[in-house]
């Protein structure tokens, strides 16, 4: 942006501003303008910074992403893993009580049948001598 100090100067001198403070004037908007408004080089230059970091932005946020991504895949497969471990501890704990509950069940059959015997036994002496009695 440029700014026309000449006609500045010129218009303060038109409204009775003595010659030194107008030129004082002029020079310090032409200060003012030039180092602290931005123009549109500026503006430009901003717009740049901004896409580039909005680019870096964005890859960075695509590598995050991936990287998730990568782990709560890995979780997965570490979960079904320890998933599938546990299912097979389960189902070898479950065989083993099944076994045992087998081998419990023929202990109770061997002595319920032995129990059965003596009873058939006593039974039986029990009638023979009620018949010898009678």
């Amino acid at each position: 942006m440029t700014i026309d100090t000449l006609q500045i100067y010129e218009q303060l001198r038109s409204s009775s501003l003595p010659d030194e403070a107008a030129k004082g004037i002029a020079n310090v908007i032409k200060n003012v303008t030039e180092t602290d408004l931005a123009n549109k080089r500026d503006v430009a230059l901003i717009q740049k910074d901004i896409e580039q970091v909005r680019s870096e932005l964005t890859q960075k946020i695509e590598q995050v992403r991936s990287e998730l991504t990568q782990k709560i895949e890995q979780v997965r497969s570490e979960l079904t893993q320890k998933i599938e471990q546990v299912r097979a501890e389960l189902t070898q704990k479950i065989e083993l009580g099944n076994m045992e509950l087998r081998r419990d069940m023929e202990s109770m059959r061997a002595g319920l049948l032995k129990w059965m015997a003596a009873m058939l036994v006593t039974q039986a002496v029990v009638i023979a001598a009620i018949v010898k009695l009678i």
